[in-house]
C-alpha cells in the first residue's frame, strides 16, 4: 500500500459523521427522501430515468454527480449538482459548497453508485447523514448498510434488484 493509499484510507475513515446516528430502514413506503451519488459515465441517462421514477413515487430525490474531468473540460453538463476532478484535493476528497450542502442533508436512503474503489464520491458517502446506505459491493473499502453484488455493467439490472430489495425489506 502506497503512502497516498494509506493517507486516503485514513482520511476516509475520519470523514465519517461521528455525531450522526442512523435510524435504519423503515420500509420503502416510509421513505421520503433519497440521495443518489454517481459518476458521469455511460449510465447517466438510466440514472436520471430511475431518479424520475422515484420522484413519481412521491420521493424527494437529490442527485450528486462526480465528473472525472476538469471543470473547463466538461462537454456535457449534468442536470444535477456535481463537482469536477479539479475540485478535489490530492487524496481525491471533494471540496466546495455543493458537496457540503449535499452532505448536510438527511436522506432516508443514499444510493451509492460508485464504479470503483478510488472514487471521490466515497468521501461524500461516508460523511453523509443518510439513515440507510445502499449500493454496489465495493470490496469493503467503506461501509454500506446494504450491498448488491454487481453482476454486469448494466445499471438497469441493478435498479431492478434494488427496487425488489427496497420493497421486500420492510420492518
Amino acid at each position: 500500500m502506497s503512502v497516498k493509499d494509506w493517507a486516503r484510507n485514513y482520511a476516509l475513515k475520519n470523514s465519517r459523521n461521528k455525531s450522526f446516528s442512523p435510524k435504519g430502514y423503515a420500509g420503502f413506503t416510509a421513505v421520503k427522501s433519497i440521495g443518489v451519488l454517481f459518476e458521469m459515465d455511460g449510465n447517466y441517462t438510466k440514472i436520471m430515468d430511475f431518479a424520475d421514477r422515484l420522484g413519481k413515487a412521491n420521493k424527494k430525490v437529490e442527485l450528486m454527480a462526480y465528473v472525472p474531468q476538469k471543470r473547463n473540460e466538461i462537454t456535457k453538463q449534468p442536470q444535477c449538482s456535481h463537482f469536477a476532478k479539479n475540485e478535489t484535493n490530492w487524496l481525491g476528497k471533494p471540496k466546495g459548497d455543493v458537496v457540503r450542502n449535499f452532505v448536510q442533508q438527511s436522506f432516508d436512503i443514499l444510493l451509492v453508485l460508485i464504479p470503483d474503489s478510488e472514487s471521490p464520491l466515497q468521501f461524500v458517502a461516508t460523511a453523509s447523514q443518510a439513515h440507510f446506505t445502499v449500493g454496489w459491493s465495493n470490496g469493503g473499502r467503506f461501509a454500506l448498510d446494504f450491498e448488491i453484488k454487481r453482476k454486469d455493467e448494466n445499471v438497469a439490472t441493478f435498479f431492478k434488484e434494488l427496487e425488489h430489495y427496497l420493497i421486500f425489506i420492510n420492518r
